[in-house]
């Protein structure tokens, strides 16, 4: 009997099971601590979940030729095909073991699909989507990671987690090491940080483990402004639903390439976008040592998580949606299944705190904020068919009031009766496609393109020499903190306090922040109309309090 190569799809008795394992809280997890050494390591953790699956798996080619295949391994996910339900049983086994040997707090789990015939086609696509909804049901019917941790017998408490202690950890060296109590998550953390952790984050930046370890001490210990920027993919759940129904009625073997294709594909693409943005970000020195100020906490799938210097966070964010745009429309094993739009969009939020905020509360806002930024894909409609016309976009907030911590709180506390001093979402990517847009959308789209935005931000900041040659801002702090302050009180009050500065002598650079209302005079606020995208109650809107923001990080 000749050996089965790749194109061969097998008999009917070759029966296979889906193994499907995925993390799940693992922004928590990653930050859980302020402290950016054991970000790295948690980071690290959750990327080898792929490299323990792997292991687990073993040697393995196409599963109509070998008893195993491993298909997807990316972001916290796994998927493998194995011939034998003990083997795949095995595999989960291994794979979780280790998780709660190496990576104490990391909530892994796993499922097994009932056996499927590879011979049957469209049975792997059912059995992966069967999958996909069954590892819900047992993550929610399981206790959670938390349940791990008690308190009793009283024990001492870990410095950075609040977790119970189940060891200690010397930070620092010579005079100034300190041994201090840490707990089981916190101790994983930190060893898996150790050398690996630096040299993957290195190498997915293109540069050394010692300049990320500058990257690590500078954002701790010497940043001003901090950024967790969270950005993912638009509509990946309907692109890979697109993908596999296209396989309904074709062999396993063409929709388990197909996926691994795009999986990898998108691995590449999101990669690429990264370090192009990473280029963006001027270099800092330390010790003769150049570097960037960026942590890619997460990166894989469509996913980015990363924490930066806040003064670099806005064009980090934009270069990477524009360039993710670019690459995935380049790349056929994407952009086939990407609809009319071939190619893929991305939202991202960004919350911009102090070095010493909570990092948990911090990227809970940066989430927020991305949900924030996929309404822009509901406003953009095709003048034509009346579709959504993708585009790239962003929202972001500068924290300076950490009693509230979350988009709902501090979109309430900006709204003043109709008005809102807020602009989010803003769009990234436009190019033709703004000529394609209904009326309603091209309008709404001019007040929120991220490039006007930019342009207000730059008026903000705009210098001339004074009467000593020295270089000046041209607006002066104290009237613009009192227009700031106006925006509080609403739309009225702003307006006429807008107005009454325009008669100074740099009324022409602040004209430049405004706009003509429906009579013509100049107006901070942009009508808006009502909708139901949960602003109905929102008429007005103005970008200035945005732009603000950005031009006070430097």
């Amino acid at each position: 009997m000749r050996a089965r190569r790749r194109g061969d799809y097998g008999g009917g008795d070759v029966k296979v099971h889906l193994v499907w394992m995925e993390t799940s809280a693992t922004q928590p997890y990653i930050f859980g601590t302020n402290k950016r050494r054991e970000n790295v390591g948690a980071s690290q953790l959750v990327w080898q979940v792929g490299e323990w699956a792997r292991s687990a798996v073993g040697a393995h080619g196409p599963i109509e030729s070998a008893p195993a295949e491993l298909v997807v391994s990316t972001s916290g996910r796994v998927e493998a095909l194995l011939r034998d339900e003990e083997a795949a049983r095995a595999v989960i086994s291994e794979v979780t073991r280790r998780a709660l040997r190496e990576a104490a707090g990391l909530d892994l789990c796993g499922v097994i699909s009932a056996p499927f015939e590879w011979s049957e086609p469209g049975e792997m696509a059912a059995a992966s989507a069967a999958a996909r909804r069954q590892i819900n049901f047992v993550r929610s019917s399981r206790p959670g990671p938390g349940l791990r941790f008690l308190r009793l017998p009283i024990v001492a408490e870990c410095r950075t987690s609040g977790l119970p202690a189940s060891g200690e950890w010397t930070d620092g060296a010579g005079d100034s090491a300190e041994t201090l109590p840490r707990s089981q998550p916190s101790l994983a953390k930190l060893v898996a940080a150790g050398s690996a952790g630096f040299r993957r984050l290195a190498h997915q930046s293109s540069t050394t483990a010692r300049a990320m370890r500058l990257a690590v001490e500078y954002l701790e210990n010497d940043a001003d402004w901090v950024a967790v920027v969270h950005a993912d993919g638009n509509g990946l759940g309907d692109l890979l639903r697109n993908l596999a129904s296209r396989y309904t009625s074709q062999p396993n073997r063409a929709y388990a390439d197909a996926l691994r294709s795009f999986s990898r594909a998108l691995d590449r693409c999101t990669e690429q976008a990264f370090r192009e943005a990473l280029a963006t970000v001027p270099d800092r020195h330390a010790g003769g040592t150049a570097f960037k100020p960026v942590l890619p906490l997460v990166l894989g799938g469509d996913d980015l998580t990363a924490v930066c210097d806040g003064g670099s966070a806005i064009e980090l964010t934009r270069q990477f949606l524009s360039s993710f745009e670019r690459l995935t429309g380049a790349e056929p094993a994407l952009n086939a299944y990407a609809g009319e739009a071939q190619r893929l969009t991305a939202a991202a939020g960004v919350s911009l705190v102090r070095r010493h905020f909570p990092f948990s509360a911090a990227y809970d806002l940066a989430e927020e904020l991305s949900i924030e930024a996929k309404q822009a894909k509901e406003r953009l409609l095709s003048s034509a068919t009346g579709a959504p016309v993708p585009m790239s976009a962003l929202a972001f907030h500068v924290l300076y009031d950490s009693t509230a911590t979350s988009w709902g709180t501090i979109r309430g506390r900006l709204t003043v009766e109709d008005a809102i001093a807020s602009g989010q979402p803003y769009v990234v990517t436009t190019g033709d496609r703004a000529d394609h847009l209904a009326p309603e959308s091209a309008e709404w789209l001019e007040r929120h393109d991220l490039g006007r935005l930019l342009d207000h931000e730059l008026a903000l900041k705009e210098t001339a020499p004074d009467a000593d040659g020295r270089e000046r801002r041209v607006l002066p702090t104290r009237p613009m903190h009192d227009l700031r302050s106006a925006l509080h009180l609403g739309r009225l009050a702003a307006d006429n306090q807008f107005r009454d500065l325009l008669a100074r002598p740099w009324g022409a650079t602040l004209r430049r922040l405004g706009v003509a209302d429906a009579g013509g005079s100049p107006s901070l606020y942009y009508d808006e109309p009502t909708d139901d995208l949960g602003s109905d109650s929102v008429r007005w809107r103005t970008s200035l309090l945005d732009a603000m923001q950005l031009a006070g990080l430097g």
